[in-house]
C-alpha cells in the first residue's frame, strides 16, 4: 500500500515537472517573439512562477519519491541512471535560474523605460541562459524516455 503511494506521487509529480518545463518554455519562446515592453514583462514574470511553482517543488518531489520508489522495487541500474542524469541536470538548473533572475531584473528596467532596452535583448538571448534551457529540455525527455523504458 505505502509502494503505491510513493509511486503515485512520483507520477504526480513527474507530471508537475513536465508541465511546468513546458510551459516555462513555451513563455520564454513567446517572450522572444513579442515586441511590446509589456507583453514581455508578463511572459518573463510567467516563466518565474512556472519556475518557482512548479519546476522547483516538482523537480524536488520527482528525485525524492522517484529515488524512493527505485530503492523499493530494487532498480539499482535504473537507479544509477537517474542519479547521472539528475547530476547532470543541477548544473543547467542553476545556469536556468540565475540567467532568469538577470531576465526578470531587465525587464523591470525595461518597463519603467517604457521600450525593449538593449539590456533586455541581451538577458533574453544570454548564452548561458539558452543553452541552460535547451539542456534542461533535453534531459527532461531523456527522463521520460528512461521512466518508459525502466522495468515493469
Amino acid at each position: 500500500m505505502l509502494f503505491l503511494l510513493i509511486r503515485s506521487i512520483h507520477v504526480l509529480a513527474a507530471i508537475w515537472f513536465c508541465c511546468g518545463i513546458a510551459g516555462y518554455l513555451t513563455a520564454r519562446l513567446a517572450a522572444l517573439r513579442a515586441e511590446d515592453v509589456h507583453a514581455v514583462d508578463a511572459l518573463v514574470k510567467m516563466m518565474g512562477r512556472f519556475r518557482n511553482l512548479m519546476v522547483r517543488p516538482g523537480g524536488g518531489l520527482l528525485v525524492i519519491f522517484g529515488l524512493w520508489a527505485a530503492y523499493d522495487e530494487a532498480w539499482p541500474r535504473f537507479s544509477i541512471h537517474a542519479i547521472i542524469l539528475l547530476v547532470i541536470l543541477v548544473p543547467f538548473m542553476v545556469l536556468m535560474v540565475n540567467g532568469s533572475h538577470k531576465l526578470e531584473a531587465a525587464s523591470a528596467e525595461a518597463v519603467k523605460s517604457g521600450s525593449v532596452t538593449l539590456e533586455l535583448n541581451t538577458a533574453m538571448r544570454a548564452r548561458p541562459l539558452v543553452i541552460a534551457e535547451y539542456a534542461v529540455g533535453v534531459i527532461t525527455i531523456l527522463f521520460l524516455l528512461l521512466m518508459l523504458l525502466k522495468p515493469a
